[in-house]
């Protein structure tokens, strides 16, 4: 039987902060989601000079979750950094547009348990690296052959 890819997908919530859905909670159950002012988007934001009506979508990869710009024209940001995409994290703060809707990003405590985020790979990849001791072009190949364990002899 095949295994559902989006079997461990992980509600999110949004708060709106402002905009004219302020005072609101959306909960995201599929693993992409667009923002925007277009009647195709999953949160809608009609009333907003300011949001495109592609705005931006939410996606769900490699046990992630990104915020991706929809729009060349779309002006985004996340923490007042406008951006292009990024990973999103707990309680980050998404602006569409400079002075449009304001969005608070809420995860469970429990994210994605049933996987390592791909940043925590990198991470740990990063630590391998820096405790081995090899010459350094053989490190990163240590690291993609599983030659080196990440737990120093005793």
């Amino acid at each position: 039987m095949e295994q559902d890819k989006f079997a461990h997908h992980v509600p999110i919530k949004l708060r709106i902060l402002s905009g004219n859905l302020r005072g609101q909670t959306i909960s995201v159950s599929n693993p992409k989601f667009r923002l925007g002012a277009a009647d195709d988007c999953d949160l809608r934001f009609e009333e907003d000079h300011e949001v495109e009506p592609h705005h931006a979508e939410l996606v769900e990869e490699n046990c992630e979750i990104y915020l991706r710009r929809a729009s060349p024209e779309a002006r985004l940001a996340v923490n007042q950094q406008e951006i292009d995409e990024i990973i999103l994290r707990d309680r980050d703060l998404i602006s569409l547009g400079f002075s449009g809707p304001r969005i608070r990003l809420r995860l469970p405590p429990d994210k994605f348990l049933h996987c390592k985020p791909i940043m925590e790979i990198c991470r740990d990849c990063i630590d391998i690296v820096k405790l081995a001791d090899a010459p350094v072009y053989r490190k990163a190949g240590m690291v993609m052959s599983r030659e080196y364990s990440p737990v120093p002899p005793v």
